[in-house]
């Protein structure tokens, strides 16, 4: 869940200016989620060649202004995370009609209970425009107001805190709604448990359950689609500098005006790697089916981390890699690399599949980017960055390429 302006983008002069002038001399700045209380106003400035993402481009302009603040404070054996953010986005060339106003909103409690119990709940709010790609496979109908809402609540009850066996059970009730899609509006709702084997504080096994159940209210046919899910997971903290995750889900799919079911063998892998205190490499895969929008409430109380948000009925396979480098206390400069496949031959319950064209099931999406970000005073921080894409065509995505660039400012108070 994305919201379409990227905002690690270039700020416009004059808000540098003003941001400079409400310079706070005893300010400090961190990673947002790791302060205990913090005011954050930024502002930032996008050019993108081809903003239609169609293969005639139309380039845009984008200015984006936002407030965000948060906490997160420990009590106790209890934990408050609260995040929120206000985004005022102003386009030059389609103002009249996409001029919008994103919001975020995410919270969560964890709290231990006796000496061997956990628990979690979460909630998760995201208004956005929807991404340009996503709005249609005709061009005329690309450029259109789709403002995108989802809503989240999740809990989890872990119990075995400190010995070598853990059981988890996970519950989670989610809605995604378009203005203009009305047809791919969805509610789901899910729930699993796992049993985890812990043989040190480094490396850790799951293995358990998840059922999924998708309700898509303005569908004619297969309104319902039920997933099966068997999970395993694993934790390696391989050294000090090394940190590798991943899950395999085994899953079967079921729809509701469907005789027989598909299956499909998804997941997520993830490594860190930092040799070095400057630099810190990254290598992330993930297989996801579109109906199955898995989140996970790590064991460090972060936000769910969504693998898959989607909801036409295919598979799609991520693979991404990244590479930081942290020339001094001020500087630092990203590199990354992102392959996205898309198979659209499992969709057979989607109207807008066009099953007679001569597109090709397949289709892939690559991108590559730079960026820089300078923090020239810790209440200050600013960066600039410079993006390279293309997609190839299927049934349900057109072929487009092209770049972007940008800068922001941000002046945080905590």
């Amino acid at each position: 869940m994305k919201v379409f302006v990227n905002h690690s983008v270039l700020a416009m002069v004059s808000g540098a200016a003003l941001l400079g002038a409400l310079a706070w001399p005893n300010c400090a700045v961190a990673d947002d989620e790791a302060l205990p209380l913090f005011l954050t106003a930024s502002m930032s400035l996008e050019h993108d060649s081809n903003f239609s993402r169609t293969p005639k481009a139309n380039s845009e302009t984008v200015r984006s202004a936002g407030l965000s603040a948060g906490l997160n404070k420990a009590h106790g054996r209890q934990n408050y995370t609260l995040f929120g953010q206000l985004t005022k986005n102003q386009y030059n060339r389609y103002g009249d009609l996409l001029d919008n106003d994103g919001k975020s909103v995410n919270a969560m409690f964890t709290t231990e209970i006796a000496s061997n119990w956990k628990a979690a709940v979460g909630y998760r709010f995201n208004e956005n425009l929807n991404a340009i790609q996503d709005n249609s496979n005709s061009a005329d109908q690309r450029v259109i107001r789709n403002i995108r809402r989802y809503r989240d609540v999740n809990g989890e009850l872990r119990y075995g805190l400190a010995g070598r066996f853990t059981v988890v059970g996970t519950l989670d009730r989610n809605s995604l709604s378009y203005s203009a899609q009305r047809g791919q509006n969805a509610e789901q709702h899910s729930s699993g448990f796992r049993v985890q084997y812990n043989p040190s504080d480094l490396l850790s096994f799951g293995l358990g359950p998840r059922w999924v159940e998708t309700d898509y209210p303005n569908r004619v046919r297969n309104r319902t689609v039920r997933d099966r899910n068997l999970d395993f997971t694993t934790n390696w903290r391989v050294t000090g500098i090394s940190l590798l995750t991943g899950r395999v889900s085994l899953g079967t799919t079921r729809n509701s005006d469907e005789p027989g079911t598909s299956d499909a063998v998804t997941g997520a892998l993830g490594w860190v790697y930092t040799p070095r205190g400057q630099v810190t490499y990254s290598v992330n895969w993930s297989r996801a089916t579109d109906t199955d929008r898995l989140q996970e409430i790590s064991s460090g109380g972060r936000f769910p981390e969504v693998l898959g948000s989607v909801v036409e009925d295919r598979i799609t396979d991520t693979l991404a890699f990244g590479a930081r480098y942290n020339a001094s206390a001020k500087v630092a400069v990203g590199a990354n690399y992102r392959y996205v496949r898309f198979d659209v031959s499992r969709a057979r319950s989607n109207a807008a599949l066009n099953t007679t064209s001569n597109r090709s099931s397949e289709s892939n999406s690559q991108a590559i980017s730079l960026d820089v970000s300078y923090q020239p005073i810790r209440s200050v921080g600013l960066g600039c960055n410079w993006q390279r894409y293309k997609q190839t065509p299927d049934q349900l995505r057109l072929e487009y390429k092209g770049y972007s660039t940008g800068c922001n400012a941000s002046f945080t108070i905590d």
